[in-house]
């Protein structure tokens, strides 16, 4: 089945500021308050980054539990090594779903989503 791309609704300049974030975090790997702290980041946006990074160590911890190495898991999901090593020590921070539930079926867990309003700020 042939990927479906979409033009980005982005501007120029928005592009241009992403770009240079990316390779900014390229030459130096900040922690997330310091993320924060730079205040180029929302902190919507680090909410779900620790979010991601919580999900990523509660995998990696079903699969030491089940004493799974990783050539095991990249064997039961058709995932690459490597790829699931990136996942579970955050250095891929924007997996597409399909793959957190190939890694997930592998360790014999489903993804489950939900939804739930916060408590307002203040």
């Amino acid at each position: 089945m042939p990927r479906e791309t979409r033009r980005s609704a982005k501007s120029p300049a928005s592009i241009a500021r992403e770009n240079a974030l990316r390779q900014k975090l390229h030459s130096h790997k900040p922690t997330a308050d310091e993320l924060l702290a730079s205040g180029d980041y929302e902190e919507t946006t680090m909410e779900d980054y620790h979010q991601l990074m919580r999900l990523f160590a509660k995998l990696k911890q079903a699969r030491h539990e089940a004493g799974l190495s990783l050539a095991d898991v990249s064997k039961r999901s058709g995932l690459d090594r490597a790829a699931i090593s990136r996942l579970e020590n955050g250095s891929q921070t924007n997996p597409t779903i399909a793959t957190l539930g190939r890694y997930a079926r592998a360790l014999g867990m489903e993804l489950v989503f939900r939804c739930a309003k916060l408590a307002p700020k203040g």
